[in-house]
């Protein structure tokens, strides 16, 4: 079956900066359409844009269930997971990112926020390193 054009119409709003129209787009797909796992990515990555941190946690799942292989998904699962104050899921699902993508600077310093908060200072350190030898401009 070919992928809902309301998915489409989605992306462009969101990246447009349309967040609501992409929002409303979106539950039109979500209840009328078929749930795939790109549907349910680019809700995990808006509701996180919107600071809808549950509802994020929730479709980053719901995609990781379908595709655990996708390093922006766990990438915005962990990010949600840091905002709602659960930073030993967050660790774990960042360095889960870090396995998909090691090269990623921005999620070496997320997981280096992460250490810090939980006590972890020398892995914190090594972590905001590893950020500014991939992107020395990061810092």
């Amino acid at each position: 079956m070919p992928a809902d054009p309301r998915l489409g119409l989605a992306q462009k709003y969101a990246l447009a900066g349309l967040h609501d129209d992409a929002w409303q787009t979106l539950r039109e797909v979500l209840t009328e359409g078929e749930a795939t796992v790109e549907v349910f990515r680019l809700a995990g990555s808006l509701n996180i844009t919107l600071a809808d941190y549950a509802a994020a946690i929730l479709f980053c799942r719901k995609a990781l269930a379908m595709d655990a292989a996708s390093h922006e998904t766990q990438f915005n699962l962990a990010l949600a997971l840091e905002k709602t104050g659960q930073l030993e899921p967050a660790r774990e699902v960042y360095r889960r990112a870090l396995s998909l993508n090691p090269d990623h600077a921005v999620t070496w310093n997320n997981l280096g926020g992460v250490l810090d908060q939980l006590g972890e200072h020398a892995d914190a350190f090594t972590a905001f390193q590893r950020a500014v030898d991939l992107a020395p401009d990061y810092a």
